[in-house]
């Protein structure tokens, strides 16, 4: 992997997450991942989707998700590990909010294809 294609990654990654629709997220996850959350932690594919679409049920207008100061603190020709700050922002019932994170990810190659094998984030 090069530190271009990781962050063209990351970069596929976020739109993915935009459209709220795990088929675009999936392809992007090991089968086998470990996603950290503050809910608890989501093994396997269809723990992760649960957590991700209960997050998208929630009534919440104007949502951006992007992520900033992305780090590559580890690079080899079959994995990654990033660090970065992850930002989600939008409107609810109680009003406008913006909720900054820090975000650590394994990133390892599945026939030649990226995929998270570890997501952690935390506020």
């Amino acid at each position: 992997m090069t530190k271009a294609e990781v962050i063209s990654f990351f970069e596929r990654y976020e739109h993915a997450l935009e459209t709220e629709d795990f088929s675009q997220v999936e392809p992007f996850i090991h089968p086998d991942a470990v996603f950290r959350f503050s809910e608890g932690d989501f093994v396997g594919l269809g723990s992760i989707k649960t957590a991700f679409e209960k997050t998208w049920s929630l009534d919440v207008q104007d949502v951006k998700y992007f992520l900033t100061n992305i780090d590559i603190i580890n690079l080899s020709a079959q994995s990654a590990t990033v660090i970065f700050n992850w930002n989600w922002s939008g409107s609810a019932d109680q009003g406008p909010f913006q909720i900054v994170g820090r975000g650590t990810s394994q990133i390892v190659l599945v026939g030649g294809q990226p995929k998270f094998i570890l997501e952690h984030l935390s506020r």
